[in-house]
């Protein structure tokens, strides 16, 4: 009897694309390591609100909006990764 597993995220979840991206390993001019971001790959993601907020910071309202984006898994993701949605 084969087993069924369930996804954890249904595809019609995924409503944004977004870029994730990574460090590269180069230097500059001056030999100093430049941190250049370099697309790894564009997925679909489900982003989940958390929390907003409006506060004055040098006399102007500024919002800043937390969210959460749960993509499907990869093995070449990490933490020092930057996640990108336009």
């Amino acid at each position: 009897m084969a087993t069924k597993c369930k996804p954890l995220i249904s595809a019609a979840e995924l409503t944004r694309l977004v870029t994730i991206r990574q460090r590269t390993a180069g230097q500059d001019a001056l030999g100093a390591p430049n941190g250049a971001w370099a697309d790894l790959a564009q997925v679909w993601a489900k982003p989940e609100p958390l929390r907003g907020r409006e506060y004055f910071a040098a006399g102007q309202m500024q919002q800043t909006v937390e969210v959460r984006f749960t993509v499907r898994w990869r093995a070449d993701i990490t933490a020092s990764m930057q996640l990108v949605c336009e």
